[in-house]
């Protein structure tokens, strides 16, 4: 339901690499064109994500959202960290692109890092 409130066929979307295979399958059965973001032991590469961003910067196209499982990523099992989390909301702002959290196990947290 999400692509279909937030994103047009075709529209490109960010997505970490690896990332849940049940938000990839809803993106690709819309003709959602993804761009994969490498992630390691902290979460999606903050830098690469900023670089990706910034090469579409004054072009027509636009990236529509961030999608991020930021608690127990599936299938990497990493939590996205508190410093992480800040620089891209920040990137966020500066590129003005939404962020969607896919987050099943917030209650289950045990940090107090609280959502994006």
């Amino acid at each position: 339901m999400i692509e279909k409130v937030f994103i047009d066929p075709s529209d490109p979307v960010i997505v970490e690499l690896p990332s849940y295979i049940g938000g990839l399958q809803v993106f690709q059965g819309y003709g959602t064109h993804m761009h994969g973001i490498a992630t390691d032991h902290d979460g999606i590469l903050v830098d690469v994500l900023e670089e990706t961003l910034e090469q579409l910067k004054g072009t027509e196209e636009h990236y529509k959202f961030i999608y991020l499982v930021p608690d127990f990523q599936n299938p990497a099992g990493v939590t996205l960290s508190l410093e992480r989390r800040k620089k891209i909301i920040e990137l966020s702002k500066k590129y003005d692109v939404l962020i969607i959290e896919d987050t099943p196990f917030t209650l289950y947290e045990i940090l107090d890092y609280g959502l994006l």
